[in-house]
C-alpha cells in the first residue's frame, strides 16, 4: 500500500470518527451529502458559514443525488444536496418515514456546449443545439459552418441528472441521432471532442472548470521546474448559446477559481440558456436548528426560495 493510499484511509477514518464523537457529545456537526455538482457550492458557503459561527462544524460530502437524499431518509445527514427535484417515489418514501421535506434552491449548474478548437462556428441557437444531438443536422453548413459533417459526441447514462435534464428539456425526450459516437460518463466528452474533428458535445460547466485549473496547476509546475510555462493546449472551444435568433450569444462564466465561479452561477442573474437549478433538501419537520440556518444561508446566497413540499 503507497503512502498516498494509506494517508487517505486515515483521513477518512479521522473524519468518520470526528462525527460520531461530535454528536455523541452534542457538538453542533451538520452532515451534508449528496451531488458533487451542489457540493461544489455548498462547501464554500459552509467555509464561509464556519468563519461566521465558529464552534460550528459542517461536513460536506460530494457524490450522487441518490445518496444524499438516501442519507436525508435514513438518518445519515441532516442535508441531502440535489442536482434535479424529488420523484414522487422520494417524497413517497420521506412520508413513510414521517418526514416533511423541505427543499431550497442553492444555485445553478450550466450545460456547456463544446466543439473541436479547429471549427469556426462560435455560437448556436438552443434549437440548433438539439438539431444536431437528434440529428436534424447533419453538416456544420447548415448551422453557418464549413462543409464538414458533424460527429456529435452524447453520454447516455440514466443515473447523471445533467444528461436527464438535457434529453428532456432540451430534445424534448426524443433520442439522439443515430451516428452519435455515445460515451458512458460526461468525464470522458472533453478528451473525446478534443481528438474529433467536427465534432460537439456537452459537459457540467465543473467539467470544464476541472479541467482549466488542472491546465492551469501543470503550466505552473512547468514554470517551477525551469519550463517555459505553458499550459497544455487540451481545452475545447466553448460555443455560446442563443434562447432563439433573435436573443443574445451568451458564453458560460467558467473559472477554475472556485469561490469566483460559485459567485457567477449562484445568482439568478445570468441569462446563459442552457442551465438547472440545484437543491438541497432537509427535513421541514424535525430538523434541528444548526440544519434550518444553514439551510436558509445557502438559500440566501443562491436566492433561492422555500419550495411547497405538497406531492
Amino acid at each position: 500500500m503507497t503512502n498516498k493510499v494509506l494517508l487517505g484511509l486515515i483521513v477518512i477514518l479521522f473524519v468518520s470518527t470526528s462525527v460520531a464523537s461530535a454528536n455523541d457529545f452534542g457538538t453542533k456537526v451538520l452532515r451534508v451529502t449528496g451531488s458533487d455538482n451542489v457540493a461544489r457550492f455548498v462547501s464554500v458557503y459552509a467555509k464561509d458559514y464556519m468563519a461566521e459561527h465558529p464552534g460550528s462544524s459542517i461536513i460536506v460530502v460530494g457524490g450522487r443525488t441518490a445518496t444524499g437524499v438516501r442519507d436525508l431518509f435514513e438518518g445519515r445527514a441532516e442535508l441531502a444536496m440535489a442536482s434535479r427535484r424529488l420523484g414522487p417515489s422520494e417524497y413517497e418514501k420521506a412520508e413513510q418515514n414521517g418526514m416533511k421535506v423541505a427543499e431550497k434552491q442553492v444555485g445553478w449548474c450550466s450545460i456547456v456546449v463544446v466543439t473541436h478548437p479547429s471549427n469556426p462556428v462560435n455560437e448556436l441557437t438552443k434549437a440548433q443545439v438539439a438539431g444536431i444531438f437528434k440529428g436534424e443536422y447533419s453538416n456544420w453548413n447548415a448551422v453557418g459552418g464549413p462543409d464538414r459533417p458533424i460527429k456529435v459526441i452524447a453520454v447516455e447514462d440514466k443515473h447523471s441528472d445533467p444528461v436527464v435534464f438535457l434529453k428532456e428539456n432540451l430534445l424534448g425526450g426524443q433520442p439522439y441521432t443515430r451516428d452519435a459516437t455515445v460515451v458512458s460518463a460526461i468525464t470522458t466528452v472533453l478528451p473525446k471532442v478534443l481528438e474529433t474533428e467536427g465534432s460537439i458535445g456537452f459537459c457540467r460547466v465543473t467539467d470544464l472548470e476541472y479541467r482549466e485549473r488542472r491546465d492551469s496547476i501543470a503550466g505552473h509546475s512547468a514554470s517551477q521546474g525551469g519550463g517555459h510555462g505553458i499550459a497544455p493546449k487540451s481545452l475545447p472551444k466553448v460555443l455560446a448559446i442563443r434562447e432563439s435568433s433573435g436573443t443574445p450569444a451568451i458564453t458560460p462564466p467558467t473559472s477554475h477559481k472556485n469561490h469566483a465561479s460559485v459567485a457567477a452561477h449562484a445568482v439568478d442573474s445570468s441569462p446563459y440558456p442552457v442551465r438547472y437549478p440545484l437543491y438541497i433538501y432537509l427535513s421541514g419537520n424535525a430538523a434541528g436548528p444548526l440544519t434550518k440556518e444553514f439551510a436558509d444561508y445557502c438559500a440566501k446566497r443562491g436566492m433561492g426560495r422555500m419550495m411547497s413540499t405538497g406531492h
